[in-house]
């Protein structure tokens, strides 16, 4: 059987598996090559190790070693081999030819240095090569499916989602890495109950998320789907899109249920104009700040409400592109107004904007505040050439024992808005108890 000097520059064809033979003539692996070639696309023959550098070798699918003349400078190749990235999916075989060697210690010699398995070839070649062949198919079942698995967490990673599981007869719940992530979990893959996962749902959302759960486990929808929030590991609440898919078993009763997990919180709480926080946002914030008061009421804050004079008048008079460049002008000169580090602007909706400062020593700092936002407001502004002007009127609202909610104090500072907005432009009044009456 001829032999083959293996170069660096070697090309093989594509098509097909490439098989290299490493190894000195016998009669034997003369037998095994012949049924190599019937069986595979190429089949490269080399005399021995030394013919060819381990890190030329890779560009084979599977690989057979003679372990003779030198089993142990054989497995110092094959451990070579197997330390190049690109040989994860090569599948090598040592083959022995020796009827007096130490089999098993070659077995684990051989898997030891990286080979796939150990063979002894004897006068039964078909045998042998049955086992070849089912190593090679089983390697290579194998590499396809780490291939997906990668290919599936790439696809998913890209996505952004977390994946999850939840076993319905155990109650265990299984979230993946990825998703412990969107919830700013340290640890990762951890196991939980269901009854977690749902204690960790906004109260607010739980029955319609259950419900929607129910739905689909009954058969009454295709999918699970359901917005909701989940609070996140620094206690603020995550607005998440999740969807699942029910998993019968042999009765066709669903025996788990999996899906994905997606954060949405952006398009829920920011302003899709000036990306400012919406009024859900900053709802939420102020709700925090209004319960970490009620426990301790040596700092406070206060939520300021800003309502733009005139705004209708530029929007009818100069058009709706002048009127939106003015609301992100105005987004822009609020958050330049204020201290960043303890302080949200949102925006409410339409022409009203709202500041939540928080640590702030008393009202008067608030409205110093105010007043300083105002005298920012009144300077003008400039688009397309045109000069326009725009003031505001504020009303603040400050924490007490009336207010429970942030709905409420939101109210409240409306309320004074108003108040202000009556007594002419570029105003603010603060919020006082005899101002109720306007709230019902």
């Amino acid at each position: 059987m001829p032999t083959v000097d293996v170069q660096p520059e070697l090309r093989l064809p594509l098509d097909g598996t490439r098989v290299l033979v490493v190894g000195a003539f016998s009669s034997l692996l003369g037998q095994l090559v012949a049924y190599l070639e019937r069986s595979f696309a190429a089949v490269t023959v080399v005399p021995d190790h030394t013919a060819i550098h381990a890190t030329e070798a890779d560009f084979a699918d599977l690989i057979l070693v003679t372990a003779a003349p030198c089993p142990t400078a054989t497995l110092n190749w094959i451990g070579q081999l197997r330390r190049q990235p690109s040989s994860d999916a090569t599948t090598i075989i040592l083959v022995d030819t020796n009827a007096e060697a130490d089999h098993l210690g070659t077995t684990l010699s051989a898997i030891d240095a990286g080979a796939d398995d150990y063979v002894f070839l004897d006068q039964q070649i078909e045998l042998a090569m049955a086992r070849i062949a089912g190593v090679y198919e089983r390697r290579r079942i194998h590499e396809q499916h780490h291939l997906h698995e990668l290919r599936l967490e790439q696809s998913v990673r890209g996505a952004n989602d977390g994946l999850w599981y939840c076993d319905l007869r155990s109650g265990r719940f299984y979230l993946s890495a990825r998703g412990h992530q969107l919830l700013g979990d340290a640890e990762h893959d951890a196991e939980h109950s269901r009854a977690d996962w749902m204690r960790r749902i906004h109260p607010e959302d739980r029955e319609h998320v259950e419900r929607n759960l129910q739905r689909h486990l009954l058969g009454g929808t295709p999918h699970f789907e359901s917005e909701l929030r989940l609070q996140h590991a620094n206690g603020t609440y995550r607005w998440m899109f999740c969807r699942g898919l029910a998993i019968t078993s042999g009765d066709n009763e669903p025996s788990a249920i999996a899906g994905s997990l997606t954060d949405i919180t952006t398009g829920k709480v920011a302003d899709p104009l000036t990306s400012l926080p919406n009024r859900l946002l900053l709802l939420d914030r102020l709700q925090q700040s209004i319960d970490r008061w009620h426990e301790d009421q040596t700092s406070s804050f206060a939520i300021l409400y800003i309502d733009i004079d005139n705004f209708k008048m530029v929007n009818d008079t100069l058009g709706h592109d002048v009127g939106d460049q003015l609301l992100m002008s105005v987004a822009k000169r609020l958050q330049q107004s204020i201290r960043a580090d303890d302080s949200i602007v949102a925006r409410l909706g339409g022409d009203e904007f709202a500041i939540l400062m928080d640590d702030v020593r008393d009202l008067e700092e608030s409205e110093m505040a105010a007043q300083r936002i105002l005298s920012v407001m009144s300077q003008p502004y400039f688009f397309d050439g045109r000069e326009v002007f725009a003031c505001a009127s504020i009303g603040i609202s400050a924490p007490s024992s009336h207010t429970q909610t942030a709905d409420e104090l939101l109210r409240e500072a409306d309320t004074a808005m108003y108040e202000a907005k009556a007594e002419g432009k570029s105003r603010c009044r603060v919020f006082h108890p005899s101002m109720r009456d306007a709230l019902t």
